[in-house]
């Protein structure tokens, strides 16, 4: 954990107190400052480890306190019923192929945290981690104008 810095956000706090006057009357507690954590595509990854028997996962979910109840609440339905009342595939663990190698989820996971606050759109492609699979004709394609994607 990081060292408590409510200064840094003060200017935040003060708006959240003006909103909910019942937050500023009980004051703060306990301050949790840590490092976020991303997945390599920004999606949580939760459920069963892929090769590991009766190992779970909950990782990746950065807006802790947003997410936290529905994630812990699909892991908890995925171990007791089989599987989640929700479609949960965006956070599944298991979506990545064998091509997830760590240096690749790091690579795209630090993209992640470099784009937090940049807009996002449906089905973007983004630049880091690029070409983990490629055919035979790859080179062929690209020498003859293919742009992939």
């Amino acid at each position: 954990m990081l060292p408590s810095d409510l200064e840094r956000i003060a200017d935040r706090l003060e708006l959240a107190f003006e909103r909910i006057p019942a937050l500023g009357q009980v004051g703060i507690k306990t301050v949790v400052n840590g490092p976020f954590t991303f997945g390599p595509d920004g999606n949580p990854m939760i459920g069963p480890v892929p090769g590991l028997q009766n190992y779970w996962a909950a990782v990746g979910v950065m807006a802790g306190f947003c997410q936290g109840g529905g994630v812990g609440r699909s892991i908890a339905e995925w171990m007791i019923e089989g599987e989640p009342s929700i479609d949960v595939w965006a956070m599944d663990i298991a979506r990545f192929g064998n091509f997830a190698t760590a240096d690749w989820g790091t690579v795209k996971s630090s993209e992640n945290y470099e784009r937090r606050f940049v807009m996002t759109f449906p089905n973007e492609t983004l630049p880091k981690g690029r070409r983990q699979k490629t055919t035979a004709l790859y080179d062929r394609l690209i020498a003859k104008g293919a742009v992939m994607g």
